[in-house]
């Protein structure tokens, strides 16, 4: 289930005792997905191109998926540069590719991860206003491991559909 950007704005809120701007929250929240979030979760979309041996990508590519002729077979010999997509022969084509998350730009947009993510997307959001003046921070770098520690355990929850032990000790 998808959350709200303010969801997760109003989460963070309560985990720091300084004031958040909209602005900035919007702008760590696209970031927090951009940066913090495995790319499965990215949109997957597709281009299709006839009759050609180099075509622009388009707008927004992050990753190839797959490449298929247009007999649907999977084609491998392609180039990718400078923005471009090159085939080693003419012939039609279709490129199924990971595109990157468009920007959010508003507080009521909706984030299409599952609602797990709600809660990591807050203490990102808070480490980045406390680091705002001082990266040192210590309460910035704490949210931030607590961040990447909710992310560490939703991938062990996604690869082995349990709960992730927790293993307690001085190491």
């Amino acid at each position: 289930m998808a959350f709200t950007i303010a969801s997760a704005y109003a989460k963070a809120l309560t985990f720091i005792d300084v004031p958040i701007e909209e602005a900035d929250a919007i702008l760590w929240a696209t970031e927090f997905v951009r940066t913090k979030v495995g790319s499965e979760y990215f949109p997957e979309d597709t281009e299709e191109y006839e009759d050609t041996t180099s075509a622009d990508l388009p707008d927004g590519f992050l990753s190839v998926i797959s490449v298929t002729d247009s007999k649907g077979n999977a084609y491998t010999r392609y180039t990718i540069r400078s923005g471009k997509i090159a085939f080693a022969t003419a012939g039609d084509y279709t490129l199924t590719y990971r595109a990157e998350p468009v920007a959010f730009t508003d507080i009521d947009d909706e984030c299409a991860l599952p609602s797990l993510y709600s809660e990591a997307m807050a203490k990102f959001i808070a480490s980045r206003q406390r680091s705002q003046d001082d990266s040192d921070d210590p309460d910035a770098q704490r949210k931030m491991l607590e961040c990447d520690s909710i992310l560490s355990d939703i991938f062990v929850k996604h690869q082995t559909q349990e709960a992730p032990p927790r293993i307690r000790g001085w190491w």
